[in-house]
C-alpha cells in the first residue's frame, strides 16, 4: 500500500512540476510578446526621447496663414552627427521631440516663405534624409 501512495504522489508532483513549467513558459511567452509589441509600437517615441531639438528658426506663414516653418538643429546624443530640420506646424503650437515632417539634411540651410503657399529651401548641400516637396497644400522647393 505505502508502494501506490508512493506512486501516486510522484505522478501528482510530476502534474505539479508539469503545469508549473506550462505556466511558467507561458509567462515568460507573454512578457516576450508585450516588450516586442512596446518596442514596435512606441520605439521611435522611446528614441525620440534620447534627443533634443533647438530651434534655430521660425518662420509664419506670410499674410497670417495657419502655419510656421521652424528649421531645428537635433543632437541624438554622442554617437550621431546633429542633423537639421525642418517642420511645419501650427501657428503658435509647440514644437514637439521629433524629427522634421519637411526635410531632414546633415548640413545646415535656409529658408525663405516666398508666398502663403511656397516655401525655398536653400542650401542644405549634403546628405538629404527626407526631402517633401508638398505638404498639405505648401509647396516645398530646394536650391
Amino acid at each position: 500500500m505505502d508502494n501506490d501512495f508512493e506512486s501516486d504522489l510522484k505522478q501528482k508532483k510530476k502534474k505539479i512540476v508539469r503545469r508549473s513549467l506550462l505556466v511558467f513558459t507561458s509567462s515568460i511567452l507573454l512578457v516576450i510578446g508585450i516588450i516586442f509589441t512596446y518596442s514596435f509600437k512606441f520605439g521611435s517615441e522611446i528614441v525620440s526621447g534620447l534627443c533634443g531639438n533647438t530651434i534655430i528658426n521660425k518662420v509664419e506663414q506670410p499674410r497670417n496663414g495657419l502655419y510656421e516653418a521652424v528649421y531645428f538643429k537635433r543632437d541624438c546624443g554622442a554617437t550621431t552627427g546633429d542633423s537639421f530640420h525642418l517642420s511645419l506646424i501650427k501657428h503658435g503650437s509647440e514644437l514637439e521631440n521629433d524629427r522634421g515632417n519637411i526635410f531632414i539634411s546633415n548640413s545646415e540651410f535656409q529658408l525663405i516663405w516666398q508666398e502663403p503657399k511656397n516655401i525655398v529651401v536653400i542650401g542644405g548641400s549634403g546628405e538629404n534624409f527626407k526631402k517633401t516637396s508638398k505638404f498639405k497644400g505648401i509647396e516645398i522647393t530646394y536650391k
